[in-house]
């Protein structure tokens, strides 16, 4: 494999160019902003910890610091928080104190837009354009089901960049791009999934150092391996040092992580976007159409085995498999369109990058244009995750002391400025020792389910009325029902 070969595989036209100076990538980002940004519901807004990071964020805007201990849950009094996400939450308060869930909706949209539109940029230079297209419908539907206005989205045009450019590297033989380390930097302070940017690495290395030369394999350990070691000390550049790395650690040692629903093994209409990915690859590998170098193999089954171990893995499998296969792809079928065919001249002419001045109108257009749709119709949050109505109730009554919420609740009440039992953060709550949450609603010794009531000094109850723990409480002479729909059931203490 020289290094030419490695470099591109479909030569893209030059000296042509689109009358409005469009392009593909730009083509697929309008039509990713646009599926999040003028879609009437509130699917983006679907998860509770969203809820729980814009008032972080709005915390740390209002106190002008990172909190080291949580403010929001009065199970987790005196406890240490590693709010890894600090940067992040910053950026979803400042968006909502904007334009409320608007100006959230459309943050999230542009997220996902440039994230689809890099992608597509840093794989057309290998692969034909109708294949890049495909790749990049194959992603935009691997991360549907992660399309979540929290941290993690700040995360994936890092991801893209910081990949595509690494992967470019070591398929050229060359010294890794050292101004990546700026990137981890403001990485480790977005989301804890730097760590995957630096677990990975050493996968990449493998390819640098297989079929380099002798003369050069030296000065590529030296290189590659200080990078590895710059990245690491960039990672550690948060408020946070070495305890940011201790974050992934708790959490991935809590017995509870499979309770969540990210954390949970793949199944349903989210596994069958894996197999669609299979089919893909292997219907590729069988015709001679894609050949892995080592290390990219070993990537590319190793986020495989994790997205179907883990949800929450199916986007981060949707993000880099493109970028895997591209070169690999290209240089297996090496340019072997019909260039004098009108329609492949077409593909071939919007593969050149937009102007400038093309980008800047798509982006005002939609903006204004989303803007303008958003005044209209006011965006609610999901009364599965936002008992609005409950709260409500609650409020009026002007009940007060510790309450015992589902988990799914935890983010809204935190919104609402109720400190709680438990949250999404499985990481503070996930510890036997600090949350007696599951033995709440799994445990049917009624005696032990009194004691930890009484213990935690639980003063009102709100869950969804499918919870075990709403039998319970319709039972209890000492527990009063005054609210419930269909969403929600609030309980009050009687008697003490």
């Amino acid at each position: 494999m020289t290094n030419s070969s490695a470099t591109s595989a479909v030569k893209e036209p030059s000296n042509t160019s689109v009358k409005f100076g469009i392009s593909w990538p730009l083509i697929v980002g309008i039509f990713a902003f646009i599926s999040v940004a003028l879609n009437q519901n509130s699917l983006f807004l679907g998860d509770p910890d969203t809820l729980m990071h814009i008032t972080a964020g709005k915390w740390i805007l209002s106190h002008h610091y990172v909190p080291t201990i949580d403010p929001f849950s009065f199970n987790t009094s005196g406890k240490t928080w590693i709010d890894h996400e600090w940067l992040s939450q910053i950026i979803w308060a400042s968006a909502y104190n904007l334009d409320g869930f608007t100006a959230v909706k459309i943050l999230t949209a542009g997220r996902f837009a440039v994230t689809l539109a890099l992608q597509l940029r840093f794989i057309l230079p290998f692969v034909p354009a109708i294949y890049g297209l495909l790749f990049s419908a194959l992603c935009f539907v691997s991360l549907q089901g992660h399309l979540l206005a929290r941290p993690h989205l700040m995360t994936w045009p890092i991801i893209i960049i910081w990949f595509a450019k690494l992967l470019n590297a070591g398929a050229k033989k060359s010294k890794p791009p050292f101004m990546l380390l700026g990137l981890m930097i403001l990485w480790a302070n977005l989301h804890g999934s730097f760590i995957l940017g630096l677990v990975l690495l050493p996968f990449i290395f493998i390819d640098v150092i297989i079929g380099s030369n002798k003369g050069t394999r030296r000065q590529l350990v030296i290189s590659w391996g200080s990078f590895l070691f710059l990245a690491i000390l960039a990672s550690l550049i948060t408020p946070f040092g070495w305890k940011g790395w201790a974050f992934g650690a708790n959490l991935m040692s809590s017995p509870y992580i499979t309770r969540i629903d990210e954390w949970a093994p793949t199944s349903g209409t989210t596994l069958l976007v894996l197999e669609i990915w299979v089919m893909v690859l292997l219907t590729m590998g069988l015709f001679g159409r894609v050949r892995f170098t080592l290390g990219r193999l070993i990537l590319l089954l190793g986020v495989f085995h994790e997205a179907i171990s883990h949800v929450r893995y199916v986007s981060i499998f949707g993000l880099l498999t493109p970028l895997l296969l591209a070169q690999p792809f290209g240089l297996a079928y090496p340019n072997k369109l019909k260039t004098d065919h009108p329609i492949d001249v077409f593909l071939m002419k919007l593969c050149v990058p937009a102007k400038k001045i093309s980008v800047f109108i798509v982006i005002a257009g939609v903006t204004l244009l989303t803007l303008f749709f958003g005044g209209k119709s006011s965006i609610k949050l999901p009364s599965n995750i936002a008992p609005a109505d409950a709260i409500a109730s609650v409020k009026a009554l002007k009940l007060s002391g510790n309450v015992l919420n589902s988990y799914v609740f935890g983010g809204y009440l935190i919104f609402e400025g109720i400190p709680v039992f438990i949250d999404g953060r499985a990481d503070l709550h996930g510890t036997p020792e600090n949350n007696d949450f599951y033995t709440f609603t799994d445990s049917a010794d009624i005696e032990k389910i009194r004691e930890l009531l009484d213990r935690h000094r639980i003063a009102w109850t709100i869950f969804q009325p499918t919870e075990k723990t709403v039998m319970y409480l319709n039972t209890q002479k000492e527990w009063k029902k005054i609210y419930e729909d269909s969403n929600s059931v609030v309980h009050v203490r009687v008697s003490q």
